[in-house]
């Protein structure tokens, strides 16, 4: 919390000097050509998606992700899809909303980031796959996903405007309801977003119910001020509510609540040296509570029902302060940054005589034991435009990372087979949670050269990223030793050393482009299974954490050909190979090789689209847990998908987007399933059968 004083402290410092120097109004905006289509980002190894362009009615942003070539997910239930970006997920993807980090409450990850962003709510996503900038925090060797709003834009003499969307989707019976309505007096502005989302459980190809249905409310508050010369101060209020939220493992989630609270300052025009500066503070407080009997049956242990349950919440404080800058024959980027994350998550059980009403009580296991973790970050990156159209960029990030756990040594209720979690830590690596400290550097090197009909370039980095709360701290109890879930606090960070080539290239009405890179990790962070390993000290079968080295490498092409004015022809291939090369073996969890085409028209009102998903088959697994993690439920076969979609322009307001996705009723799963944190089984979820359905848009 000290760093975060000190980034509060000087970004108001710049905000009040802001308000007392200028004066002059700030001059009319009008609203700016919004592009409604996926456009790769220059150069190369990214995306942007306006979220309304007609993509479905996704459910929420880890759902749309997965719409964008070279991004898979796995799902558990009917939201929270967590993505996968070069065979990385979690914590190994910098994932922000509005500017602000939101770690969930789930220790098995119902909910991971992209579940709280309504992509309604957002103008843009970008995804930038790999390291491309350092200026969004430590680690991030996957990739960048970045939910924004942007700054309101009135025309002269426009005083409010707004949109609004209604949808429903056959499968699953789900409908959506959002409005966004924004309001300008003088220099103040005020943007309200309000949504509703909720469906039942859907069907599979094979006609089976699966267990997805879930309720979501939220509401969003943003209040902006026009301080002149180019500066704007801001002020949101964002809470979202989920409501008996159904998974299809051990557990589902009667609550899962998210608040935030961010304040901004930017300055677009000169200050001292700066042309521009920009400082944002924000705070995103999880709570989370699931349980295995409030929405299902219990299971069932001598005849009577054994009840589990588990409260959680995850507060994150952060804070970013930057500055541009010419200096040195070129353009800087200066900043610094800060995140701290307290996670708690308490596991009660016990049988009941009463039934499954009633809620359990024993206190078996603190799987979150008050686990802190802050980081604080420097950063400087440099551009420089080079002769015959080459663009040179650099980059150095430095992280202190400080960790500890306030109640690893707390024991839980008494009873056979207890243990604290410092207990747990001692039985599997011979540690205790001890305060943990990290000096942590990163780098970026990138050359990108123009020629006649493309880009060619070729970028080196290093990311670091540090162990988070639950590979470190973890401490899920069980009598049965195969069922444990145990952190490792002596795990070393993940040192990520990556180069990428790249080109693009064009004539007319084609343009081609592909990716190719490698990506030695060093310390990675291997979720296994307790085998004996060297540094291991049991052989139980329980979950367990160590560093091993790895390396991840693979490709990422696209093609876009334009037929004539009104059809156009697409498709993008992603291939990503994971190898754990300490021993030898495949790493669980990278998907196979995934392909997008789509076939489009576009004329006069309508816009129509055939898009073919298609996944290979996965051979490369980790799935005996006698030998390996056992993380991957198997090999699993390939797929392919049919989905066609449209839109019409009804008038300059409204539009109409419609389609039918899964044509052939088709029964598949992607290959990444969610590791169960109750039961030894992983858990794989098919997707939805044949569905039809419909969106109206209206704006004003």
């Amino acid at each position: 919390m000290r760093h975060l004083t000190l980034i509060g402290f000087t970004s108001l410092t710049l905000l009040a000097q802001a308000v007392a120097a200028e004066t002059a109004p700030a001059a009319s905006r009008t609203l700016g050509t919004v592009v409604v289509e996926d456009t790769p980002l220059p150069l190369l190894g990214g995306n942007r998606i306006i979220p309304e362009q007609g993509r479905g009615v996704a459910a929420d942003g880890g759902d749309l992700l997965r719409q964008v070539p070279g991004v898979s997910g796995s799902r558990l239930g009917g939201k929270g899809i967590d993505p996968v970006i070069r065979g990385q997920s979690q914590t190994q993807l910098n994932v922000l909303i509005d500017g602000a980090y939101v770690h969930g409450g789930c220790p098995n990850r119902m909910d991971p980031p992209a579940a709280f962003a309504n992509i309604e709510a957002y103008d843009r996503v970008t995804v930038l796959k790999g390291v491309q900038t350092l200026q969004y925090g430590a680690g991030g060797a996957g990739g960048t996903v970045l939910f924004e709003r942007g700054r309101p834009q009135f025309g002269p003499g426009e005083t409010y405007k707004g949109k609004a969307a209604a949808s429903y989707t056959s499968n699953g019976d789900r409908y959506a309801l959002f409005g966004d309505l924004t309001a300008k007096a003088g220099k103040l502005d005020l943007r309200l977003l309000a949504s509703r989302n909720e469906a039942e459980n859907y069907e599979d190809g094979n006609g089976d119910e699966v267990r997805t249905g879930f309720e979501e409310y939220g509401a969003t508050l943003v209040a902006g001020y026009e301080l002149g010369y180019g500066s704007r101060v801001e002020l949101s209020l964002e809470a979202t509510r989920g409501d008996e939220v159904l998974y299809a493992g051990g557990m589902d989630a009667p609550q899962d609540d998210n608040d935030s609270i961010r304040l901004k300052f930017d300055r677009a025009t000169h200050h001292g040296p700066f042309s521009a500066i920009s400082a944002e503070l924000y705070r995103t407080d999880v709570t989370h509570i699931m349980d295995n009997y409030s929405l299902r049956d219990a299971p069932m242990m001598m005849g009577m029902p054994m009840l589990m349950s588990v409260a959680s919440d995850s507060v994150t404080d952060g804070g970013r302060l930057s500055g541009k800058l010419d200096a040195m024959g070129g353009q800087w980027m200066l900043g610094l940054d800060y995140q701290g994350n307290e996670r708690s998550a308490l596991r009660y059980s016990n049988r009941s005589m009463a039934g499954a009403a009633m809620a359990p009580t024993t206190l078996d296991s603190l799987m979150w034991p008050d686990a802190e973790i802050s980081q604080m970050g420097l950063f400087a990156e440099g551009e420089w435009f080079l002769d015959h159209g080459a663009l040179l960029k650099g980059g150095l990030r430095y992280d202190r990372v400080a960790a500890s756990a306030d109640r690893a040594a707390e024991m839980p209720a008494m009873g056979m087979g207890r243990m604290s979690a410092n207990g747990l830590y001692q039985t599997y690596y011979g540690a205790t949670a001890d305060d943990h400290d990290e000096n942590n550097w990163g780098g970026l090197l990138r050359y990108e050269l123009e020629f006649e009909q493309g880009t060619w370039f070729l970028g080196l980095s290093r990311a670091m990223r540090t162990a988070d709360a639950t590979e470190r701290y973890m401490a899920a109890n069980n009598m049965n030793p195969g069922a444990r879930w145990v952190g490792n606090p002596g795990l070393d960070p993940e040192a990520h050393n990556q180069v990428e080539l790249g080109v693009s290239f064009g004539r007319g009405d084609w343009t081609l482009g592909g990716v190719a890179y490698n990506n030695w990790v060093s310390d990675y962070i291997l979720r296994d299974t307790a085998r004996g390993q060297a540094g291991i000290l049991q052989s139980d079968g329980a979950a367990i954490y160590r560093n091993v080295d790895a390396r991840l490498s693979g490709f990422e092409l696209d093609a876009r050909w334009r037929l004539n004015d009104r059809w156009g022809l697409s498709g993008a291939l992603a291939y990503v190979r994971g190898r754990n090369t300490d021993e030898n073996r495949d790493l669980a969890q990278i998907p196979p090789l995934e392909f997008t085409g789509t076939l489009d028209y576009q004329g006069g009102p309508w816009a129509v689209s055939a898009i073919l998903r298609a996944a290979a088959d996965q051979t490369q697994v980790d799935d005996d847990p006698l030998s390996g993690s056992g993380l991957d439920v198997g090999e699993t076969g390939g797929w392919g998908v049919l989905d066609l979609r449209g839109s019409y322009r009804l008038n300059p307001q409204a539009s109409l987007d419609f389609g039918l996705d899964n044509v052939f009723d088709k029964a598949y799963a992607y290959h990444l399933n969610r590791a169960n944190a109750f039961e030894p089984e992983s858990v794989q979820v098919n997707e939805p059968g044949r569905s039809v359905w419909a969106k109206l848009n209206l704006s004003w």
